[in-house]
């Protein structure tokens, strides 16, 4: 898989700029633009340009607004090998969107008296004996809690073979006994293996398998009759296959997986209609006020920084005055982005059934969001420029730049220069090679290096995707420090060590 996370799509993070908080969003004026003013054909536009230029099998978008469909459509194939049209109604890996089922479940059982967010993991799960079996609920909800990442590094028996038929109990040995990341509560950075214990909280309590207190709580109703457990060996109906283009421009199957290995982090498989009922629905009626609160309840660090990783399992932010919920999802053969706009009531779904070994030639999911929530909102794109950049005026952006909060321990961000442009190098990161008969990984080549546009004044984008970009900001130190918007989120890179500005 050529991104770390396998549940979770790369450079989903949380430094986002949001000063109100949720409750007060939901009950905020009501959506502008109606269904009349969608323009279909750019849209459209849109998704073509994409399934064409990621050579993608299929993808499919679906925006929803005051309750109501106002566009869906699906290009390409659900199943290459038997000619199988995707449609809306297709059910796609979702990945990590799968964590806000999880989070929804396990709030649900706090509002019931069964636990609170206060509660220790060790308090419930009797059998956990690692260094983490102090970590709360609420930490563990909110990517706070320390815990080392199973998805990361930290596991790579789990990319070894992503066939192979984990139990549970050695899913949770890969990450038990590892000492905390850091102390609880004082730093962020996103851990599927919280999510993933999360899980046998809600079977613990509930005495029911993972899928069956999903189905429950939430499921049965919400009247979500097309999200459903991934399981391999079952047959779905609508399931969509997923492909893999290798490094040689080859497509082939994707690497398939059991919903044990990622479970309540990552497993479920969903239809782009119900995705956004879904996300939609969280401000209805069906959500009770306590549960909501506890939803969208903005948690704090110990320093009083706060956390954008909202206890719902979606990032808070704000897209140009719109304030925003989303999630992006990644597994094997699949990319997946929902976003939902509660002040417009506006939900878009992207959902992609290919996936790339190479990791820069990934369908950018959230910026076609974006794209889409431009149009909605009647948001025009900026203008785009290319201007040369000096050396003099490239020795103030060059250097290393530490994300603790989107990145694993030791990676960083690296702008370079060369023949009048900077470059932005994300890594040391391998790229993961799949095939139906295991995992193999090389290693990210340098050459890889993105290209970046400077737009003056401190300001890049990123020459193949303009809905990244890096920004500089001056701090006390001298040299200033960046700000990355990938994946539609603000990310602050501190700045760590100075590089020749020719490196490139």
């Amino acid at each position: 898989m050529p991104i770390r996370h396998p549940y979770f799509a790369p450079g989903i993070a949380g430094a986002l700029l949001i000063a109100s908080s949720f409750p007060s969003l939901a009950t905020a004026s009501p959506a502008s633009p109606g269904s009349n003013e969608v323009q279909v054909p750019v849209i459209d536009s849109i998704l073509h340009g994409a399934r064409d230029r990621y050579h993608l099998a299929s993808i499919t978008a679906e925006v929803r607004q005051n309750g109501t469909v106002i566009y869906a459509k699906s290009l390409g194939y659900a199943d290459l090998q038997n000619d199988v049209r995707a449609t809306p109604q297709s059910l796609y890996a979702i990945g990590s969107i799968t964590k806000s089922l999880t989070s929804y479940c396990i709030l649900s059982l706090v509002e019931q008296g069964k636990l609170t967010l206060s509660t220790r993991i060790g308090e419930v799960l009797r059998d956990y004996k690692g260094p983490s079996r102090d970590v709360t609920i609420l930490q563990m909800l909110t990517h706070t809690s320390g815990i080392l990442d199973n998805a990361g590094d930290s596991a790579p028996a789990l990319f070894d073979d992503p066939a192979r038929n984990f139990t549970k109990q050695e899913v949770v040995d890969q990450f038990k006994d590892k000492p905390l990341v850091f102390a609880p509560g004082t730093r962020w950075q996103y851990s599927n293996s919280t999510y993933y214990l999360l899980s046998l909280v809600i079977e613990k309590l509930t005495g029911r398998p993972y899928d069956g207190a999903v189905r429950e709580l939430l499921l049965k109703p919400f009247s979500l009759d097309h999200i459903v457990l991934g399981q391999r060996d079952r047959i779905i109906r609508n399931r969509v296959v997923g492909y893999t283009i290798d490094t040689d421009g080859q497509i082939q199957n994707a690497s398939t997986w059991d919903a044990t290995l990622p479970l309540g982090a990552g497993a479920y498989l969903s239809s782009a209609d119900d995705l956004t009922r879904y996300v939609a629905a969280l401000f209805g009626t069906s959500v009770s006020p306590e549960i909501r609160r506890m939803m969208f309840n903005k948690v704090s660090l110990a320093d009083g920084t706060p956390v954008n990783y909202l206890p719902a399992a979606f990032v808070e932010s704000d897209f140009y005055g719109h304030p925003k919920l989303a999630h992006a999802g990644g597994i094997w053969g699949f990319h997946a982005f929902v976003a939902y706009y509660p002040r417009d009531k506006v939900a878009i779904t992207v959902l992609a059934n290919t996936d790339s070994a190479i990791a820069e030639n990934n369908v950018p999911v959230a910026s076609l969001e974006r794209k889409l929530a431009r149009i909605v909102h009647g948001i025009p794109q900026g203008k785009v420029v290319d201007l040369p950049l000096s050396l003099a005026d490239a020795q103030n952006f060059v250097g290393t730049y530490l994300l603790p909060e989107l990145l694993p321990s030791g990676d960083a961000v690296k702008l370079s220069y060369s023949n009048n442009r900077l470059f932005m190098t994300v890594g040391p990161r391998p790229t993961y090679i799949l095939s139906p008969t295991g995992t193999k990984t090389v290693e990210e080549p340098a050459a890889r290096a993105i290209p970046l546009m400077y737009q003056g004044d401190g300001r890049f984008l990123k020459q193949d995707d303009d809905e990244v970009a890096v920004t500089t900001i001056r701090n006390k130190t001298g040299h200033p420090d960046i700000q990355l918007e990938m994946m539609g989120w603000p990310l602050l890179g501190k700045f760590a060590v100075d590089s020749p500005a020719s490196s490139h």
